[in-house]
């Protein structure tokens, strides 16, 4: 079947403006704060993991200017697509109706691309190597926890990331704001940093000491403790082309499926950045 220009038109309007909309409207990216994004203009991703900061010091005679020292991992770009297909007969019956939540979902699925690469980068931390050839969560870094979230695991976890130093030897002063886990995980947490007084009835020292980030995408008994408020990152989005609009694609199919097909693509990836930043452990 070929659809009319006039048909083909108000298709191609509706499927972009309810799109358009739904890109237009906040969303709630939780996990937002794991991640920074770098744009990219190579197509490889020149990952700088800081180890080491000029520090302020007293200024006695001259200027003795220090160094930012780095670890760096090298990552080709990755090319992403998001297409949907929509058949020439509904168009065609002007029942385009029957697809709107749907785009909004396409719409949805894309703004929150970049936290869904930065959450599976960080839950698959603990058999993925970062550029010095360690997994990120390991005994190298100084991250890699034991054990079920119980809060004698919790503290540990937190002197973890709050005793990381620079290779100057000096503290980073990283800390724990965030206890990130996955639904299965959350009433452990809540235990662990919620509770204001113990069973016993004595005063709970990790009340409250860090929130909790619950995040659907991580299905495992695995949990993480975070320092989030600083401007570096344990994971950065490498963004060589973003998302970009929704588009008519794929026309030769038009003709012999009777599908007519809109897409978008994007070229960007998640790598480690700053495994200091966070601690984790697979759970019990």
């Amino acid at each position: 079947m070929s659809l009319n220009p006039t048909q083909l038109g108000r298709a191609d309007l509706y499927v972009k403006t309810i799109f358009r909309k739904a890109m237009s409207e906040e969303s709630n990216d939780i996990a937002k704060d794991l991640y920074a994004i770098t744009p990219n203009k190579s197509g490889f991703a020149r990952i700088l993991n800081l180890t080491a900061v000029p520090g302020m010091r007293r200024w006695e005679s001259e200027r003795r200017p220090g160094t930012f020292s780095f670890n760096v991992e090298m990552q080709k770009i990755g090319k992403w697509e998001q297409s949907v297909a929509i058949d020439g007969a509904d168009i065609e019956d002007d029942e385009l109706g029957i697809y709107k939540s749907g785009i909004e979902e396409m719409a949805l699925e894309n703004k929150l691309m970049y936290s869904a690469l930065a959450i599976e980068a960080i839950n698959k931390g603990f058999v993925t190597k970062s550029g010095d050839g360690h997994n990120f969560f390991s005994t190298e870094h100084g991250n890699l926890q034991t054990g079920d979230l119980t809060a004698a695991n919790y503290e540990a976890a937190r002197l973890k990331v709050q005793t990381q130093k620079a290779e100057n030897g000096k503290s980073f002063g990283y800390l724990v704001d965030t206890l990130i886990v996955g639904p299965n995980m959350e009433s452990k947490a809540r235990a662990v940093v919620e509770k204001e007084n113990l069973a016993g009835g004595e005063s709970n020292t990790n009340y409250h000491t860090a929130k909790i980030l619950v995040i659907p995408q991580i299905t495992d008994n695995s949990w993480y403790v975070a320092c989030l408020s600083r401007k570096v990152k344990p994971v950065e989005v490498c963004e060589r082309r973003p998302i970009g609009k929704l588009r008519q694609i794929l026309k030769d199919r038009q003709e012999d499926q009777d599908v007519y097909t809109w897409g978008t693509d994007g070229r960007f990836d998640a790598a480690y950045a700053n495994y200091r930043l966070i601690a984790g452990s697979v759970g019990s």
